[in-house]
């Protein structure tokens, strides 16, 4: 280990901080919160990265007291100025980078961050880009003050070209500020370009945290759902075990009910053979009371073949016999169904011009009558 890295815990923590932040340089690795927790844990992050850019300052400090040409233009001063304090947020950047990477610990998240990083590392490679431009920028601009230095020496022993030298002096100042003007706006561009990227790196970092956040919010309801799940699972297997029991000592009820109703079947077995015996009778009994009231009919024709010719319905033949279903208005039916009496149709025959029923009883009032075909309606 780096004799700078001995005693570390001894050392107060900015000094401690920069002991580190030099052996990762003499390593070629850049300064980070990260890269120092390797080496030294104590103090907040926030802490460490104030002495990380603090440190950053000095070297710069340092830097550019050793390689600032004395006399040079303000204008390339504020220029390394300005691309120093890019350095530092890119720094910065890229230590929030690191920070936020160690507490992420979605799976998801991990290759959008790396896209982050490839984005980073692209930024400080157009950085060391940039600073290599404006190192060649302060060699030109030392040439042309070489240039110009030269000319007022030959302006100072050469009178007689004095104008000449003059025009080219302000040609090569122009120039000069050409140049300074390209490099201020490729240091404004790439400012505003670093300022992009920082926006879209915390637009990133709050869709990554809103992204954890749904997932553990979803983890979590997931996880009640299955307790609730559990906890109804033990609670229908309760019902259906109670439900078992229950039907259990339904089947036992229903087979006593089936056992007693084989004896009842068997019981209502003997009573249906005896019925289906009257029934036989009944059918014997109605066959032969039909056949009778056939043959009273075919009486009734023969007797109304001497019957006179009713004028009142000329389509009957005189001597035919009429049998039909008459219409009466019978006045001696209970109270409310009619005032007076009522209408009902009743079976019967005619002889002369007088109606009887079946029995041979006289029927007055009839108003209508439907006659009966073959004795049928």
């Amino acid at each position: 280990m780096d004799k700078a890295l001995a005693d570390l815990d001894k050392k107060d923590r900015r000094s401690a901080v920069w002991a580190v932040c030099g052996h990762l340089g003499t390593l070629g690795v850049k300064p980070t919160v990260r890269e120092v927790r390797r080496f030294y844990t104590r103090g907040s992050d926030t802490d460490v990265q104030g002495d990380i850019n603090e440190w950053w300052a000095a070297l710069w400090q340092d830097y550019r007291d050793r390689y600032t040409l004395p006399g040079m233009p303000t204008s390339v001063v504020e220029a390394a100025d300005a691309l120093w304090k890019l350095a530092l947020a890119e720094a910065a950047r890229t230590a929030e980078e690191a920070r936020e990477d160690a507490q992420n610990q979605v799976a998801a998240a991990i290759e959008e961050v790396a896209a982050v990083r490839a984005e980073a590392a692209a930024a400080r490679q157009q950085t060391q880009e940039t600073a290599r431009r404006l190192e060649l920028s302060v060699q030109e601009c030392a040439q042309l003050r070489e240039r110009i230095l030269d000319l007022e020496s030959r302006l100072a022993n050469e009178t007689g070209q004095r104008q000449s030298a003059e025009s080219r002096l302000a040609d090569m100042r122009e120039e000069a500020a050409r140049k300074e003007a390209e490099h201020q706006a490729q240091i404004q561009s790439m400012s505003q370009e670093a300022a992009r990227n920082q926006e879209q790196w915390e637009g990133m970092r709050a869709h990554l945290m809103q992204q954890t956040d749904e997932m553990r919010q979803r983890h979590r309801e997931e996880l009640d759902a299955r307790r609730r799940e559990v906890e109804d699972l033990k609670i229908r297997e309760n019902a259906y075990r109670q439900q078992a029991g229950k039907a259990q000592e339904e089947v036992f009820r229903l087979q006593g009910k089936l056992e007693q109703a084989a004896e009842d079947a068997k019981a209502l077995g003997g009573r249906l053979d005896a019925l289906q015996g009257q029934l036989s009778a009944e059918q014997a009994s109605n066959a032969a009371a039909q056949a009778e009231a056939r043959l009273f009919r075919q009486r009734l024709e023969g007797l109304a073949n001497a019957l006179p010719f009713d004028p009142k319905n000329p389509s009957v033949p005189k001597h035919a016999m009429v049998w039909a279903r008459v219409r009466l208005f019978e006045k001696h039916q209970p109270k409310g169904l009619h005032p007076d009496g009522e209408m009902r149709w009743h079976e019967g025959f005619r002889s002369g011009s007088k109606w009887h029923d079946e029995a041979g009883h006289e029927l007055a009032g009839v108003t209508h009558y439907r006659p009966i075909q073959d004795g049928l309606e």
